[in-house]
C-alpha cells in the first residue's frame, strides 16, 4: 500500500509585515478559492492590479492559506501542545503596507504552485519486470 504524501513539504514560509508565517494550499483552501472565484484559472485576474477588489482578494486568499497551514499543523500536534488559533480575514491587512502587495501576490502564487505540484514516483520493481519481459 502506498503511503500518503506528507504535505509539510508543500508549506510555504514567507515574511509578512516583518514576521514569518506558514501558508498551505490544502484541499479545504483550494475548495474555498474555487467557490469564491469559480476556479484557479480566475485567481490571477482577481489579483490583477486593475481589479477593483484586489485588496480584499489578496487578504482573503492570504488569510485562507495561512489558516490552512495552521489547521494542518494543529492536527499534527499532540494533545499537550498548544494549538494555534486561526486568523481573521483582516489579519494581514492591518500588518502590511501597500509596498508589500506585489510580494504578497508572489506568496499566494508560490503557495498555489507548490500545492498543485505533482511528485511522480516510479515503482522500480515494475520497471525491472518490463525490462525482463522485453529482453
Amino acid at each position: 500500500m502506498k503511503s500518503l504524501i506528507d504535505i509539510t513539504d508543500r508549506i510555504v514560509e514567507a515574511e509578512v509585515g516583518g514576521v514569518k508565517y506558514k501558508f498551505l494550499l490544502s484541499t479545504w483552501a483550494a475548495s474555498e478559492i474555487s467557490k469564491k472565484y469559480g476556479g484557479f484559472d480566475k485567481v490571477e485576474s482577481a489579483l490583477d492590479e486593475n481589479s477593483p477588489d484586489i485588496l480584499e482578494n489578496i487578504f482573503f486568499i492570504l488569510s485562507l492559506l495561512a489558516n490552512a497551514a495552521i489547521l494542518y499543523l494543529n492536527t499534527r500536534m499532540n494533545s499537550i501542545e498548544k494549538k494555534r488559533e486561526t486568523l481573521p480575514n483582516d489579519y494581514f491587512l492591518v500588518r502590511t503596507t501597500p509596498i508589500e502587495l506585489t510580494g504578497l501576490k508572489d506568496v499566494i502564487f508560490d503557495c498555489i504552485n507548490k500545492g498543485m505540484e505533482r511528485n511522480i514516483e516510479s515503482d522500480d520493481s515494475d520497471e525491472e519486470e518490463k525490462n525482463v519481459e522485453t529482453a
